[in-house]
């Protein structure tokens, strides 16, 4: 363990407070201040980072906080703004499909849009499996579930 984490506990102990809860902010300042030094907010970083899936709301909170100019805030808006767009468009695209008249169209990279709404706003982990990703090539690290056998007597 590094002893910067160590130091990082320690101090959680000494102070009354949970040592993993005191180290686990204390990281989460740091890589908020990483995420300033390494996207640097320059326009094509900007550009990379919002065709991704943006910042849950916990962090764009703290990234929020962190932010030294209006400049950083105006980046982390138009970032935000922009995948929370795309995140909405493909809730509606799900919804759409649900319905009766939408029967039969195959599921695309909406399927789990409502998993990724949650984790976007709450900061629960990613989904465990993108629907648009082929089994075997997902970039999540948990294995898919397993799927139940038929029922007796089911075709």
């Amino acid at each position: 363990m590094s002893s910067v984490l160590t130091r990082w506990l320690r101090q959680g102990l000494r102070y009354g407070i949970c040592p993993v809860c005191r180290a686990h902010h204390k990281l989460d300042r740091e890589y908020i201040w990483g995420f300033f030094d390494q996207w640097s907010m320059q326009d094509t970083a900007v550009e990379q980072f919002a065709a991704g899936s943006g910042l849950c709301v916990p962090r764009f909170r703290q990234a929020w906080d962190a932010a030294q100019s209006t400049e950083q805030r105006g980046y982390l808006q138009l970032i935000q703004h922009t995948t929370a767009a795309r995140l909405v468009h493909e809730l509606r695209e799900h919804a759409r499909k649900q319905r009766a008249e939408a029967a039969g169209e195959p599921a695309g990279p909406e399927a789990d849009s409502w998993q990724r709404a949650i984790w976007m706003t709450s900061g629960w982990p990613a989904p465990t499996r993108a629907a648009s990703v082929p089994e075997g090539d997902s970039p999540y690290t948990h294995p898919p579930a397993a799927e139940k056998p038929a029922a007796p007597g089911a075709p």
